[in-house]
């Protein structure tokens, strides 16, 4: 009887087992055959066949058979294609980047591209569309676009000055059309509202004294624009640039750095102080938290934390699918048992 594991384990005449038996003299040597006989008394059947596997072979070919004569097949369908799910998953998952903080100081690094998920992609595609389907003249008018990366290292200052304009910069990155407006008019007229030191440890404006977050910044270089970007200067470097304020119609204040070494259009995020934390979101006034949008943070997987933010650790998928297939495997085998 042939076996569906490409063997014959039974007498073709009465079904009984096999066992092998010495050659007849005459036979000579056959490569991979071998002379089995039945172990029935009662059947006289002997002759050439194929080599059989060893019994522990058979034996676990027996296990696998009975499996699947008592419905094991659904089961083991299932641990297959959420193994094979798993890896799809797992491939699919963006290498790790190097780690920004490992560099030494005045060292650069351009980033990574933004995560498929991040909500700026999502709000520059809708914005889009709002753009192409109004008809309002003063609302802001499609521009190229940039590409959009992640976790960069400023560290050489006017290394890849930015190459676009104050409109692309503003739209990529999602600022209401009344600030893009207004900050654009802003920089053409070179009237800035303050002067800024740009460092390691912060970004400070002469004027106010307000102290801006230089390990979250959203950076331009070249035709990019970098979230979650931070400042690597040598130690000691210090970098002027000029400050850009405007209020959207609900009152909140965007501050958009303009550095004169390289001119890179970048929105920067103020750090919470004891006089400001009675009015976040503000009215536009002295005392209003210029805060970081937050479509334009890294996310929590950034490579860094402004001040006062806990990144948020996030299973990936394919780590929960794997362990559903171990669970599957686990109930499987001991059911079998």
């Amino acid at each position: 009887m042939s076996s569906r594991y490409g063997f014959r384990s039974q007498c073709t005449a009465c079904g009984s087992e096999l066992r092998r038996i010495p050659r007849l003299p005459d036979e000579g040597h056959t490569p991979g055959m071998r002379r089995y006989g039945c172990v029935s008394e009662a059947c006289t059947w002997q002759g050439l066949m194929p080599r059989m596997p060893a019994r522990r072979r058979a034996l676990a070919a027996r296990r696998w058979r009975r499996a699947l004569s008592r419905a094991k097949l659904p089961m083991l369908l299932g641990v297959l294609a959420s193994a094979g799910l798993a890896a799809a998953v797992w491939h699919k998952q963006p290498a790790p980047a190097p780690a920004p903080a490992a560099l030494a100081p005045g060292d650069h690094h351009d980033g990574v591209p933004l995560l498929p998920s991040h909500p700026l992609l999502r709000r520059v595609q809708d914005r889009a569309g709002a753009n192409m389907a109004s008809a309002n003249p003063l609302a802001v008018a499609p521009v190229a676009a940039l590409s959009l990366r992640r976790a960069c290292v400023w560290g050489k200052p006017g290394r890849n000055p930015y190459r676009g304009t104050v409109e692309q910069a503003l739209h990529m990155a999602a600022l209401p059309p009344e600030v893009v407006r207004e900050i654009a008019r802003q920089v053409r007229a070179g009237t800035p509202a303050d002067r800024l030191a740009v460092a390691n440890d912060g970004i400070v404006a002469a004027g106010s004294g307000r102290r801006f977050s230089a390990q979250n910044v959203a950076l331009t270089y070249g035709m990019t624009l970098c979230l979650g970007s931070r400042v690597n200067f040598p130690l000691g470097h210090s970098e002027p640039a000029a400050l850009y304020e405007a209020s959207d119609h609900g009152g909140r204040v965007y501050a958009v750095m303009v550095p004169e070494v390289c001119g890179n259009v970048s929105v920067l995020g103020q750090h919470a102080t004891p006089s400001a934390e009675a009015t976040p979101t503000g009215d536009g006034g002295q005392d209003a938290l210029r805060l970081m949008p937050q479509h334009l943070k890294a996310g929590p997987w950034a490579m860094t934390a402004d001040a006062g933010e806990v990144p948020q650790s996030v299973p990936l998928p394919g780590t929960l699918v794997l362990v559903l297939a171990g669970l599957a495997v686990l109930w499987g085998s001991r059911r079998m048992r």
